[in-house]
């Protein structure tokens, strides 16, 4: 009996051990508060670029939110959620295509290009691309071209009327706090997020749509929108998006808030996190989900799957030393009985969206970027609008300040009759270091007729393109 206590305490203490390792070690992120989730979350800027018939910028603007990565613990995050209102203009105009659009404010616009930049503090950014979205239920699913190890997954967990009266917290960047009298030395970063908190009041779904939300008594402002409203043990539970005024009985969209309708009667809301679930099981997204079992898109934590294991370890050894010590040396122990293996289910594929507007005099070719500053880029060919490239304020495919090999006005594609030609360089005045196609370089000023598949080098083959069609 005293040999059997000796073991048994031995096989404790090695359980205790392997739990406390599962809770501290393993996954590279375990949110476990509210805070952690600074660390999930990203500034989401769209900006807009309207452009007249000489290729000249006229205008531009920025509009700003906040978003949070979702994924599988331990894994670097691809995907970040926000809300569909703070990418409109990326999905409306074009998704980062160059289009043909009007402004009855400023008929000088003809045309205008769209891009989504995901901002980990000031100076760092990343593309991002519009995967998937809802305008109806104020959601939007944006893919990095890469994952990142900048920022971490946050876990989900669908909200229940359980958590009506209990404390959430809503995390973003709210433009509020960066404001002038304050200026703050650094901007952006993980740690300039703030977290407000309040309590769930209710939870409901939308007549007629059926979206499902959550109204809480937490102040929204201005860059909260997308950002996760969150548990104390830091799942998200909704999406920040939007308020109603009782004084003037309208939805105001965070974007637009009136500072001085701060002090007037307002409920604010939170898309369900249950609508982001769906829409990311659609997509064939993986992330995690608090409470939800087996594999695929949704999992246990890997905390919880350590400690699991861990128990069954500890449990198996305890029926070994219970046999060894009870003198059964030819009796095995029974083997653990394994769970039946779970056949992958196939992603859910996508429900096609409706795509851009036409684009007016589109030739049906596009320039697609194959590498250097535009890689993964594409462009249409509009007729009778010559597409410029180079470094010059106003152009087209405008390269930064500083770009090898790249003239102010290196050179044009155009489109005529149905032919899509190149130029040489600005008229008399050739590019300095060439333009190449399919590796040959062009004599200065010199133009050529290209065809599909055709390479274009700017310079070098660092900045190419290829001509491609429409689809």
């Amino acid at each position: 009996m005293k040999r059997f206590l000796a073991v048994l305490a031995a096989v404790i203490l090695i359980c205790a051990n392997i739990t406390a390792c599962g809770q501290t070690g393993g996954a590279k992120y375990d949110v476990t508060n509210y805070r952690d989730v600074r660390n999930a979350i990203a500034v989401v800027h769209t900006s807009l670029y309207l452009y007249d018939s000489d290729g000249e910028m006229v205008n531009g603007w920025g509009k700003q939110g906040t978003g949070f990565f979702i994924g599988k613990a331990g894994e670097d995050p691809q995907y970040i959620v926000t809300n569909h209102h703070v990418v409109e203009d990326y999905v409306n105009l074009g998704k980062g295509e160059l289009v043909e659009v009007s402004d009855p404010n400023n008929p000088s616009v003809v045309a205008a290009q769209s891009m989504i930049r995901i901002f980990f503090d000031s100076n760092t950014y990343l593309e991002g691309y519009v995967v998937d979205s809802d305008e109806t239920k104020d959601i939007a699913i944006v893919k990095l071209d890469k994952p990142t190890d900048l920022r971490e997954p946050v876990a989900l967990m669908k909200p229940s009327d359980d958590l009506v009266g209990t404390t959430a917290y809503a995390v973003g960047y709210p433009g509020l706090a960066e404001n002038a009298a304050l200026n703050p030395v650094d901007q952006w970063s993980a740690t300039d997020a703030t977290v407000t908190s309040g309590s769930i009041s209710r939870l409901l779904t939308t007549s007629g749509t059926g979206v499902r939300s959550l109204q809480v008594d937490i102040n929204f402002t201005h860059g909260n929108s997308g950002g996760p409203l969150v548990t104390e043990d830091g799942y998200a539970i909704g999406i920040n998006s939007w308020s109603f005024n009782e004084v003037y009985g309208v939805t105001l969209n965070l974007e637009t808030i009136d500072v001085d309708q701060i002090d007037m009667a307002t409920a604010y809301y939170s898309v369900d996190i249950s609508e982001v679930i769906d829409m990311l099981t659609k997509q064939g997204i993986e992330f995690d989900e608090v409470g939800a079992g087996g594999s695929g898109k949704k999992g246990l934590s890997t905390t919880t799957i350590i400690i699991i294991v861990a128990a069954v370890v500890v449990v198996a050894i305890i029926v070994v030393v219970i046999v060894a010590v009870s003198g059964s040396s030819k009796r095995k122990a029974p083997p653990i009985p394994s769970q039946p293996p779970i056949t992958p289910q196939p992603p859910v594929p996508p429900t096609p969206g409706p795509g851009p507007a036409a684009i007016a005099g589109d030739s049906g070719f596009r320039v697609q970027g194959v590498s250097g500053v535009y890689e993964g880029k594409r462009y249409a060919l509009v007729n009778g609008k010559p597409m410029t490239f180079g470094r010059k304020e106003g152009i087209v495919i405008r390269y930064p300040d500083g770009t090898p090999g790249v003239s102010g006005e290196h050179c044009t594609i155009w489109v005529e009759n149905g032919v899509v030609f190149i130029r040489d360089g600005a008229p008399g005045k050739p590019s300095t270091h060439g333009t190449f196609v399919n590796q040959t370089k062009l004599a200065g000023g010199q133009t050529v007729q290209l065809k599909v598949g055709d390479t274009v080098a700017i310079g070098s083959p660092k900045e190419s393109f290829v001509i491609a069609v429409k689809g």
